[in-house]
C-alpha cells in the first residue's frame, strides 16, 4: 500500500526538520546544486525520496552550515 504524501512527510520531518528541494537547499547554502550533488555524494548531506521526488532535511542543512562556518574560522586561526 502507497504511503500518503503527508503521512510520509510528518515522518520525515519528525526525523530530519522540515523538507526543502535540493535547488531550495543549494540556495540556502550559497552554492550551486552541482556543489550540493557533491556534499551529498560525501555523505554530509542526505535525500529523501517520495515518488522519485528528491528532498532535503533542514537538520542536515543547518548542520552543513555549522560545519561550514567551523572551517571558516578555523582557517582564521
Amino acid at each position: 500500500m502507497k504511503e500518503n504524501f503527508r503521512e510520509w512527510y510528518r515522518k520525515k520531518v519528525k526525523e530530519n526538520g522540515n523538507l526543502v528541494t535540493p535547488a531550495t537547499a543549494a540556495r540556502l547554502l550559497e552554492i550551486s546544486t552541482q556543489h550540493l550533488n557533491r556534499i551529498i555524494e560525501l555523505g554530509r548531506i542526505k535525500r529523501y525520496y517520495f515518488n522519485n521526488i528528491p528532498y532535503i532535511g533542514m537538520n542536515d542543512i543547518n548542520r552543513e552550515i555549522v560545519y561550514r562556518y567551523e572551517k571558516k574560522n578555523q582557517n582564521i586561526k
